[in-house]
């Protein structure tokens, strides 16, 4: 929601749009200034993204490279320092499933403060990432088998890959440990049907966070309330 502000901005600006709960991609060189300035505005970190490299360059992340396997195990336990509640580990693009299912069961030994989320990415805007869709994620997720290791359902990606996520995220129920959000096409701030995926969400007794993940420079500040009750998950910018 903030990616056209400077890091160092970032965090007051949410403070300002109302929320109490922040996540980001890993900052790079900023990562104690984003820390430190999350605090002085008394926001809590509920995720971070542990470096998935050179994103301009195509990366998504590099779990299934066996000669990196020591760097994931780096950029997982730098993650941790910022004291995130959640590390989302990118599994990154091609082959190499089994190598993943093998340095995840490894990551999830480390004595992590935080819980290691496995996001899948749709396949128009990242061609051949290795987790495609939510079942791809969960299945993997399934096979490391750790607590510490759970799926981040991300509404957006479903979306695109032609899937009901209202209907779809039912189908994962104690897998899933975070969620993302935004409108189809586009990457939109949340209408209405934020709801109807939010009751799903509630029908799963999910009780954690919802980040929105829509594309900045919109007047968006808080999703439309639902006409009887506003559900009482927390919403994370």
């Amino acid at each position: 929601m903030f990616s056209h502000l400077p890091v160092r901005d970032r965090p007051l600006a949410a403070r300002k749009a109302g929320f109490k709960f922040v996540e980001s991609w890993w900052p790079d060189e900023d990562a104690e200034l984003l820390r430190d300035e999350i605090e002085t505005h008394s926001l809590e970190l509920i995720l971070v993204n542990a470096w998935c490299g050179d994103i301009h360059a195509g990366d998504r992340g590099f779990a299934n490279d066996v000669s990196r396997h020591g760097d994931v195990l780096a950029s997982i336990a730098e993650a941790d320092a910022l004291h995130p509640r959640f590390i989302n580990v990118l599994v990154g693009v091609g082959n190499g499933r089994a190598h993943v299912v093998d340095v995840l069961k490894r990551a999830a030994e480390l004595p992590l403060e935080a819980i290691i989320v496995i996001e899948h990415l749709n396949t128009h805007d990242v061609p051949g990432f290795l987790l495609p869709t939510p079942q791809a994620a969960a299945e993997l997720v399934a096979e490391v088998n750790s607590p510490r290791v759970r799926l981040l359902y991300d509404a957006y990606h479903a979306a695109v890959e032609g899937l009901d996520p209202a209907r779809d995220v039912l189908d994962f129920g104690g897998l899933v440990g975070h969620v993302h959000y935004a409108e189809t096409p586009g990457r939109r701030p949340p209408t209405a049907r934020l709801w109807r995926f939010v009751e799903s969400l509630e029908k799963m007794h999910f009780g954690g966070w919802v980040g929105l993940e829509h594309l900045p420079g919109t007047s968006f500040s808080h999703p439309p309330i639902k006409p009887a009750s506003r559900p009482s998950l927390p919403e994370v910018a």
